[in-house]
């Protein structure tokens, strides 16, 4: 495709990546001279509706988002019956490329990268719209950003073409696309929809990835990764790299809630937390700068790997110290051993007569009273689930006690039932002794408040505060101010367990446009493109000859052709209320 012209003004100039389904070319917009990137989708593909219709759900989802770490997108066109998406260009590698190249990342860079994107997340889930495949091949970098640190450069979030807004309807289940396992969230893997609490995990595997070289789980096979996203335990990041910041792991693992509830509940709180730790390190003082740690050479730890991963062997400082501290241990137990056994051998009359000790004889020690017989401890035993009666049974058994305790709300155990035990069940305690029980009172139930037509901070602030989870659904809606609440489900007054979810609708404004791009089309076609987004053309175009714009430089006023638009107020891009008029301005014959 070298050389090719697509749609009669970009020329393409050079592939700059490639994918299963997609290629991507580096190309010059030769109306606006400037230099953009052009996806095009493969043979098999193009002509494909499933594969289309996520070739225009990218342009529409990523043409609502303007932010500085989004890349953006132009424009989408079509020639020979192929479509094509107009892009940002970017000169620089992804994150994967990156990764690859210099393998785990600084504390400070890798935060850094990974707060960007969180921030670009944040800007989406405001507007609606939940990645679904953060990876870091979906993540571009710039070159570096002058006055910044060595390391400091920007990260642009990119692909929205498996993006969905909150709550919208996807394609068939046959046609779905889930993104990345590596990257899937459990819910998603055990066919939930995604929230932005989605995107908040993806990318904390992610940041995981950056620090320490690899992901937590990489199965043999897709369906066993999935399944170790949604039962198996999170491997902390620092038994891989302990030069990461016990608070950095904290927030790593958080993230990497198993439960949505627990995680940052969008790309802003994440964010916010990020931002928190590129202030100061866990000591709040000091800032985070790159670490100079490197890992040491893989060698086998005592520590079990994740299920999954075989025999894979672990490297990073932990190991060192697993060695260090068994060395000590070895070492007093073998001076302990000898002290014993030159104390017994003089106390039992048992060294050698006529020979010489080679060491100092202790002093005497008169020989310590007898040890009592002590009574054997036992173990508590597992009570959780039993009723009362049985309880005590049990514990009369093996001769403890049973005390009732407060008993306390349980989602989980119910009512009259046995909760836990103080002290908890394995823990051996001498016969006799008094273990105290606490009953289920069953789930906590909570009376939900009315929150319509409040806030939805406040609406959510007080959903929160009664020990409720919160589901928000944003619509548009010209009758409603923006961020207020329009309906809850379940109603006010009914009850739900502590932990319970409540769905809030609530106002997005007036139904939402962007202005299209239509500098250097005619203004016919101008006029039917700015219809077409649902939009009013001026009554009047504002005609303009070359001493009209004596600014603007000769050449770039001839790139355009007479009757072709100049410019646009408001500007192409500019998200807009439906039905706002956009004026043109439009090339004039010369006088």
């Amino acid at each position: 495709m070298l050389g090719v012209s697509l749609g009669g003004r970009y020329r393409i100039e050079r592939e700059i990546g490639a994918g299963g389904m997609a290629r991507v070319f580096r190309a010059s917009d030769e109306a606006l001279g400037r230099v953009v990137a052009i996806k095009v989708p493969r043979d098999p593909y193009a002509t494909d509706p499933t594969f289309r219709e996520r070739f225009l759900r990218e342009a529409r989802a990523a043409a609502r988002l303007s932010h500085p770490n989004i890349v953006a997108v132009y424009d989408v066109g079509e020639q020979d019956g192929r479509p094509f998406l107009v892009m940002q260009f970017v000169d620089g590698p992804t994150l994967k490329d990156e990764l690859a190249r210099r393998g785990p990342l600084p504390v400070g860079e890798a935060v850094a990268f990974v707060r960007q994107v969180a921030e670009a997340l944040a800007y989406a889930h405001l507007h609606g719209i939940v990645h679904r495949d953060v990876k870091p091949a979906n993540i571009l970098l710039t070159q570096p950003l002058a006055g910044d640190g060595p390391w400091r450069r920007r990260a642009l979030l990119s692909d929205f073409g498996i993006a969905r807004s909150i709550g919208e309807a996807g394609l068939s289940a046959s046609n779905e696309v889930f993104g990345t396992v590596q990257y899937l969230a459990p819910e998603r893997a055990q066919g939930q929809p995604a929230l932005p609490a989605s995107d908040v995990y993806s990318l904390g595997i992610v940041l995981y990835e950056l620090l320490t070289g690899r992901v937590p789980f990489n199965a043999e096979s897709p369906v066993a990764t999935a399944l170790a996203h949604a039962r198996q335990p999170v491997p902390p990041p620092r038994a891989y790299n302990p030069a990461i910041p016990p608070r950095l792991e904290q927030v790593i693992l958080r993230a990497l809630a198993k439960n949505p509830a627990e995680r940052f509940r969008n790309g802003a709180e994440f964010a916010a937390v990020l931002a928190a730790l590129e202030e100061g390190a866990a000591s709040e003082t000091e800032r985070y700068a790159p670490s100079a740690v490197p890992l040491a050479a893989p060698t086998a730890t005592f520590a079990l790997p994740p299920e999954g991963e075989g025999s894979e062997e672990r490297g990073g400082g932990g190991c060192l110290w697993a060695w260090v501290a068994l060395g000590m241990a070895i070492a007093l137990l073998t001076f302990a051993a000898g002290v014993f056994a030159i104390a017994s051998r003089d106390r039992l009359g048992l060294a050698a007569a006529g020979t010489s000790p080679t060491v100092a004889p202790a002093p005497t020690v008169p020989p310590p009273p007898p040890t009592p017989t002590a009574v054997p401890p036992v173990a508590v035993p597992a009570l959780e689930g039993m009723d009362l009666a049985g309880a005590r049974a049990a514990l009369r058994q093996i001769g403890l006690d049973l005390k009732e305790g407060p008993a306390e709300f349980s989602a989980t155990v119910p009512s009259g039932r046995v909760v836990r035990t103080i002290p908890p069940a394995g823990r051996s305690v001498p016969s006799g002794t008094v273990v105290e029980v606490v009953l289920s009172r069953g789930p906590e139930q909570i009376e939900v408040p009315r929150v319509v037509n409040l806030k939805l901070a406040d609406a959510r602030k007080q959903l929160q505060d009664a020990g409720l989870t919160v589901v928000e659904v944003g619509e548009w809606n010209d009758a409603v101010p923006r961020e207020v609440v329009t309906a809850q489900s379940p109603a006010a007054g009914q009850k739900l367990p502590r932990g319970g979810k409540v769905t809030l609708t609530y106002s997005l404004g007036r139904d939402r446009t962007v202005v299209p791009n239509v500098i250097g089309l005619r203004e016919d076609e101008a006029k039917r493109a700015i219809e077409q987004a649902k939009l009013r053309n001026a009554p009047y175009v504002n005609r303009q000859s070359r001493r009209d714009v004596p600014h603007v430089p000769e050449e770039e006023f001839r790139r355009f052709c007479v009757g072709c638009v100049l410019s646009t107020d408001p500007a192409p891009g500019t998200e807009v209320a439906v039905g706002t008029e956009v004026r043109m301005a439009v090339r004039a014959p010369e006088p």
